[in-house]
């Protein structure tokens, strides 16, 4: 009786985390010990899903709905150093890998059990793609800007989340700085013909407001 009943709180408390697992945000994949892909939650099937014809310029034959059975070597086309990798691994490994033309981060940890054997790998994944974009796209911009060519601005439309804020947050900053250039601008082109009466126009705070008070 007792054998049975252990085997059935076992067998419940084992939904219960894979129904948890299911409804998380983050995108998991846990594999055995062979590499085989022997659970994958809503969230990676759907990340894999929209970077699927990214990651088929470099493996065609990847479908993200056969994930799950496969071997984790699906997502490398010389797999022999990750799998020797997750066979080694001992802690948490944090790392980076490029698939096709998507780029992703991977944090994986190895599966224990009570005794301490090796159960398998679980493998948390995020799609950093669009923030790799982002920060090359922000590195270009801030240093053209810094050479002083403030006409560039970033496309905000091409990100989501906090990249989306960042770059609306560059622009706004640059906007801030142009426009009270361009009224100096004016001003100093004006005087250099002789005329006094311009003045900068715009409500300045800080430093463009001492700026303003001296050239006004």
């Amino acid at each position: 009786g007792f054998e049975v009943n252990d085997a059935k709180e076992v067998g419940r408390n084992a939904q219960r985390i894979k129904v948890a697992l299911d409804n998380v945000s983050s995108n998991v994949m846990l594999a055995d010990n062979n590499g085989d892909i022997i659970y994958v939650n809503d969230a990676a099937i759907e990340m894999m899903s929209n970077a699927q014809s990214d990651i088929q310029t470099q493996l065609p034959d990847f479908e993200a709905s056969e994930i799950l059975g496969s071997n984790f070597d699906i997502f490398h086309k010389n797999p022999e150093h990750q799998r020797s990798l997750l066979e080694s691994l001992k802690t948490t490994f944090d790392g980076k890998i490029k698939v096709g033309l998507r780029s992703f981060r991977l944090i994986a940890n190895p599966v224990v059990d009570e005794h301490a054997d090796r159960l398998g790998t679980v493998v948390e994944w995020t799609d950093i793609t669009a923030q790799l974009t982002a920060e090359a796209s922000i590195g270009d911009l801030i240093e053209k800007a810094s050479q002083g060519e403030l006409g560039q601005r970033l496309d905000t439309q091409l990100y989501s989340g906090f990249m989306k804020s960042i770059s609306t947050g560059v622009n706004e900053m640059l906007d801030a700085v142009v426009q009270p250039l361009q009224e100096l601008k004016r001003v100093l082109e004006a005087l250099a013909e002789g005329d006094l009466t311009q003045k900068m126009n715009g409500n300045y705070h800080g430093d463009f407001l001492e700026l303003n008070t001296a050239l006004n």
